[in-house]
């Protein structure tokens, strides 16, 4: 009979309602729920499974950068529709940006990489935006997509931040929008300049950026160098990077982390683009406890770590990314990943390696799921302490 009314406390949790529930076979974490943050958990029949994930992550990003790239690339900017203008931020670099250092704190806001924001005009923001503009490339690094174009020998760059519902999406036609879409802005692009062989010019088509809970947006530079400004506080990208640099900057940076080795991958100061989904799905594939210190891996260890993270992550570019609520790629088709995840979302269930339930805690206030047997430590109780 309780059916109902847990279902419905589930739903209001994704809504960003308050929930107050606790009942004999079931627990929501209300105030993450409440908040829309990963690591709302609940607790049924002894399971432990966390709310979705709303934050893409690099495989998402990184696919999401392969399906747009050969849509844009030679087209120009004849048109921009702002709907929502506080989604998009005008940056420049401040008068000592190249001498700026980069920021020693967890964000990495333009702010603090030698830009400041600008208030622009509509006519400034429609520049800044590409109006006019071609596109020339783009780029990604972590989490963050970068579309380059170019006016006039000029290149300007287009930062897209997805946030949890953030949505990047190519039209071939003018596209219709519900009410409720959150479309916040519309490019329009000629055709560029391919030419079939019969002749007859390719058609042109739209680029929207969407959010309905806007804690993505779109960053606006001037530069590649300012785009060099922002990125620089982040660690190597956990997929391009080579994988013997990737597995030198983390022997290095775990070895003097004093922190639990989930906390470590999450942070994108250590390596750009791990989130809490593919952080779980490598430690144990790497049998790696998450609680465990990081300082007390051996350096084969971390090796072995950065193998099995880099492997992951190229299988789920592959398939797509994961899509676990909002995610889709530019042609609106969603990803697979998802089916390939070994813990993540799984607390509770069986392992499917040996068999026994999985294990979920916060660790680095996120829901953290592993194998009691698979990721075993004789040392667990000495890190029990160090789990944030």
């Amino acid at each position: 009979h309780q059916r109902p009314r847990l279902a419905e406390a589930a739903l209001s949790g994704l809504r960003g309602r308050p929930i107050n529930m606790t009942t004999n076979n079931l627990h929501i974490d209300s105030q993450r729920a409440a908040r829309g943050l990963p690591g709302a958990a609940i607790q049924a029949k002894g399971a432990t499974l966390p709310l979705p994930s709303l934050m893409p992550e690099l495989p998402e990003v990184e696919h999401l950068r392969r399906t747009i790239e050969p849509r844009l690339l030679g087209r120009t900017v004849t048109r921009i529709e702002v709907r929502r203008a506080d989604v998009c931020e005008v940056w420049r670099a401040s008068a000592h940006g190249a001498d700026a250092a980069p920021s020693a704190t967890r964000g990495l806001s333009s702010a603090r990489q030698g830009l400041q924001r600008l208030e622009p005009d509509s006519a400034t923001l429609h520049a800044a935006l590409l109006l006019g503009h071609t596109f020339t490339g783009t780029q990604r690094r972590g989490k963050e997509l970068a579309l380059v174009a170019a006016f006039a020998g000029c290149a300007r760059v287009l930062c897209v931040h997805l946030g949890m519902t953030g949505q990047l999406r190519w039209h071939a036609t003018p596209p219709t929008f519900a009410p409720k879409a959150h479309v916040h802005v519309l490019w329009e692009l000629d055709g560029g300049e391919r030419v079939p062989a019969a002749g007859s010019k390719i058609p042109g088509g739209f680029m929207t950026f969407a959010d309905p809970r806007r804690f993505g947006g779109l960053a606006c530079l001037d530069s590649a160098g300012d785009l060099a400004h922002r990125w620089r506080a982040m660690g190597l990208d956990a997929l391009t990077s080579p994988p013997d640099d990737l597995a030198a900057a983390l022997v290095a940076e775990l070895g003097r982390a004093n922190r639990a080795v989930k906390a470590a991958l999450l942070d994108q100061r250590v390596v750009a683009g791990v989130g809490n989904i593919y952080a779980d799905e490598a430690l144990f594939a790497a049998r790696i406890l998450p609680r465990k210190l990081a300082r007390r891996l051996s350096p084969d260890r971390v090796r072995l770590l950065a193998t099995h993270l880099r492997a992951i992550l190229i299988r789920a570019v592959e398939a797509g990314g994961s899509t676990l609520r909002d995610y889709v790629n530019a042609e609106g088709d969603r990803g697979q990943a998802q089916t390939l995840h070994q813990v993540y979302g799984r607390g509770g269930l069986p392992c499917v390696a040996c068999g026994l339930s999985l294990q979920a805690a916060q660790i680095a206030q996120r829901t953290t799921v592993w194998c009691r047997a698979c990721q075993r430590d004789r040392r667990d109780r000495r890190d029990r302490r160090d789990w944030t």
